[in-house]
């Protein structure tokens, strides 16, 4: 049996659907393509085999509620595949010097319990109807709402979400 704090793709489905206003089939069809492009990587598998369930942490459910924010915004899979890398990745700034803090979307979930603001930060090299085969994507989370660009390779567009907002509904 597994743990019951680990959600499957049907239990993401019916927590993310009266958040979204989705229904819970499309929720389920759009996670089971953001798992099967890895996009959205499970916590664990329920199982041994290819047809093992996934099974999600809360952390989980953040990551798939974030995603669905950009697919929303018609963002392609090529990018949430590269968002999926850049949500483990925290602006240096933003840590606490004299705190061992978790990674990512652990940090984001637990500064937002706290009361505090947490962005996600995406850069684009090119804009979007540019072309999404040559364009890259990089980001961060941070605390800090303003992108900054840089120097050695300045970037053509951004999208900065607000986690504080965007995971209130899951995080509190």
């Amino acid at each position: 049996m597994t743990n019951p704090s680990h959600l499957s793709v049907g239990d993401l489905a019916q927590r993310l659907a009266p958040i979204t206003g989705n229904s819970e089939a499309f929720h389920a069809r759009q996670l089971r393509a953001q798992i099967r492009e890895g996009a959205l990587k499970p916590s664990l598998r329920g199982g041994s085999g290819a047809t093992a369930p996934a099974l999600f942490d809360e952390i989980g459910l953040c990551r798939a509620l974030v995603l669905h924010a950009l697919a929303s915004v018609k963002q392609e899979m090529g990018t949430l595949k590269a968002v999926a890398t850049i949500m483990e990745t925290v602006d240096p700034r933003a840590r606490r010097d004299d705190v061992v803090e978790p990674d990512g979307m652990e940090l984001a979930v637990a500064r937002i319990r706290n009361g505090e603001p947490m962005f996600l930060h995406l850069e684009f090299s090119m804009w979007p109807e540019e072309g999404e085969e040559d364009r890259e994507v990089s980001g961060w989370l941070t605390n800090d709402p303003t992108p900054k660009d840089s120097a050695i390779m300045p970037r053509r567009a951004w999208i900065v979400i607000p986690l504080h907002h965007v995971l209130k509904p899951l995080v509190g």
